[in-house]
């Protein structure tokens, strides 16, 4: 999703997290994570032009392709994505669940 995040907020409980990533810019993310059930993940995106749903259940082929990532970055020493954006995913599952336990909205 990008840079810009202006809060995050957890309305869910331990087993069954709800974050919503609001950004600065009004797009808005909802990270749904369930700790009962198998490895999948499911990505929802809605806008103006449409619709677009992508399914990941093969957990081999997604550490594989991260694996591949991280030897290419070892050899060329070049990020495969921007350090900020990193650092944006690593706010929201750390602020998402600081947000759960405080019971309120974090804004950045």
């Amino acid at each position: 999703m990008g840079k810009g995040i202006k809060s995050i907020r957890n309305i869910g409980s331990k087993s069954n997290d709800i974050v919503i990533v609001q950004y600065k810019d009004r797009r808005r993310f909802i990270l749904t994570v369930y700790g009962d059930i198998h490895y999948l993940i499911q990505m929802d995106f809605y806008g103006i032009k449409g619709y677009k749903q992508i399914i990941v259940e093969d957990s081999e082929y997604f550490y594989s392709e991260m694996l591949r990532y991280f030897l290419t970055m070892v050899e060329t020493e070049k990020e495969p994505f921007p350090s900020e954006e990193t650092l944006e995913i690593i706010k929201v599952f750390v602020l998402g669940k600081r947000s759960r336990e405080k019971g309120k909205e974090i804004y950045l």
